[in-house]
């Protein structure tokens, strides 16, 4: 602790400090100053925790000191000592919430006891703080607390492994206001189109959500204890209710959300909610959420109530139609194809027979359908469906009916492609040859893998893959050279300007076009056709 003795006069200090045991009281640095204006320099650059002050003094007298003390917020414990009883001087320093007073001359053995007090005084004053700082600390940490517990809960209940009386005894051990009679709504929201999601910044994706979210279910007689993002594509929320649920209301919100991913995010999404859940039966109704989650592969957009749904038969329900798909798909009978997988996985929907792992049972009996289409006509599988493009579009397939349906009708579109047209679709060098040829004709225009591979009948991924194969650069980079070497002819051979030149070799960006070349050439265009010129 730290003591600073104010007093004008020099005696009156010395006095103190050889006359009371100040280091057994518990003070380790003594401070002192002649007047007020010294005081208050010390202070600013010391913390002092025992003010023993002067009334009179020339400068400054000791309450304006202690008045000053106050407006800077600081915890000090002040003593007054004065040669002059005046019951004016006591008011003030009641006032300003001095700790005590005394009166000259000293007696070293009551001003022992006051110090003793005093001390005593500054370590309840540091207690209250710190408690205080705890408090404040709890208070600012309740929301991450909160968020965790949740997070958790949802996780250990996703799992299936985790008794209902864990999430009781969980709030009881974090502190949480929750009793396992109060009640919960619970959301769950799984948005489809995940490849349109992941052009976002995750991040920017996440904050866009939880704001939406947070108005929207900002509803009365609730307040919203988390929203768990989980991963691209699901979001989770809890709110806990101080009464029973408007559900009215909390559909409409929950179609709000619906409308806003479709309008502005290009996207489509399904809410599943329960709501009026006591906080004992919540890791119940979790466990059942998300087996209703990762089994529902119906139309997207809808709001499912999580109480009545009842659980599909997990049997592969679709009728057996491989041989009849395989027929039509020989015979080049593509849409007759196509409506026929629609219309079987529609009414397999529709009568409640479709599960998720129903859906992928089916996808592997497509793929087995397609690739013995393609063998039959000599093409091999893996230079139509290979990279990482097919496997993600494959991944998602199973979402939900409709992404299956577009799914097939990619399969069958690529197949047809490739055995539509056999005199069309080069292999190996013919294929590159024709892909170079085909890049020659089109230097302007916008070349993408996806085109390039298109004009032979492969996956872009393969495509890519052969073309670097066989001819030791990478289809950007042959690209890249061919445009630069129909720019050197341009920039010799005609009077256009740069500008102009780069727009007819594929560049909109002039400053781009200009880097590229300089990186090609060692020169900037203007350079390059100057020095031709001199030539």
């Amino acid at each position: 602790m730290v003591v600073l003795i104010v007093d004008d006069e020099p005696d009156i200090i010395e006095g103190i400090i050889t006359g009371v045991d100040l280091k057994g009281l518990g003070f380790r640095q003594v401070l002192t100053a002649k007047n007020g204006e010294q005081a208050m320099e010390i202070m600013r650059n010391h913390p002092v925790d025992v003010l023993i002050t002067d009334i009179e003094m020339s400068d400054m007298n000791g309450l304006s000191l202690l008045e000053w003390v106050r407006k800077q917020s600081y915890d000090t414990v002040t003593i007054f000592c004065t040669a002059y009883p005046d019951f004016n001087y006591a008011k003030k320093a009641v006032e300003l919430q001095a700790f005590d007073y005394y009166l000259k001359p000293i007696r070293y053995e009551e001003l022992t006891a006051k110090l003793s007090a005093a001390v005593s005084k500054v370590r309840e004053v540091r207690q209250e703080r710190q408690h205080k700082l705890y408090g404040d600390y709890w208070l600012e940490s309740q929301p991450e607390n909160r968020a965790d517990f949740w997070n958790r809960a949802l996780r250990r209940y996703a799992e299936e492994g985790t008794g209902p009386e864990w999430l009781v005894q969980d709030a009881q051990k974090r502190r949480l206001p929750y009793r396992p009679e109060d009640y919960f709504t619970l959301l769950i929201f799984d948005l489809y189109r995940e490849n349109k999601l992941q052009e976002w910044n995750r991040e920017l994706l996440d904050t866009a959500f939880e704001n939406v979210l947070e108005e929207l279910f900002s509803l009365p007689g609730c307040s919203l204890e988390v929203i768990a993002s989980a991963g691209p594509g699901a979001y989770q929320i809890f709110l806990r209710q101080s009464g029973m649920m408007d559900r009215e209301a909390l559909q409409e919100a929950c179609q709000q959300f619906i409308q806003f991913c479709n309008q502005h995010m290009d996207i489509g999404a399904d809410c599943y909610f329960c709501s009026d859940v006591q906080l004992k039966a919540i890791g119940t109704i979790i466990q059942k959420a998300y087996r209703i989650f990762r089994d529902d592969v119906t139309r997207c957009n809808q709001i499912y109530d999580i109480f009545p749904y009842k659980k599909k038969d997990e049997a592969y329900a679709i009728p057996t139609f491989s041989a009849h798909l395989e027929k039509l798909m020989l015979d080049g009978q593509w849409q007759q194809a196509e409506m026929l997988i629609r219309t079987n996985l529609r009414e397999a929907m529709e009568e409640g027979r479709l599960t998720r792992s129903a859906l992928l049972a089916f996808q592997q009996d497509l793929m087995q359908v397609v690739h013995a289409v393609l063998q039959a006509d000599g093409v091999p599988a893996h230079t139509l469906f290979f990279g990482a493009d097919f496997d993600r579009m494959a991944a998602e397939a199973a979402g939900t009916v409709d992404q299956m349906i577009d799914f097939s009708r990619y399969l069958i579109q690529e197949t047809m492609r490739a055995v539509g047209e056999p005199a069309e679709r080069p292999e190996g060098e013919a294929a590159v040859e024709k892909v170079r040829q085909y890049i020659d004709g089109h230097l302007s225009e916008m070349l993408s893998r996806s085109v390039l591979a298109g004009t032979v009948y492969m996956n872009p991924d393969y495509f890519a893959k052969l073309f670097k194969e066989k001819t030791g650069q990478s289809l950007t980079a042959y690209i890249k050279r061919r445009r630069i070497e129909w720019a050197k002819e341009l920039l010799v051979q005609t009077a256009l300007p740069v500008s102009q030149v780069a727009q007819q070799v594929g560049y909109d960006n002039l400053s781009y076009f200009s880097s590229v070349f300089h990186d090609q050439t060692g020169l900037s265009p203007g350079e390059y056709r100057r020095k031709r010129k001199e030539k």
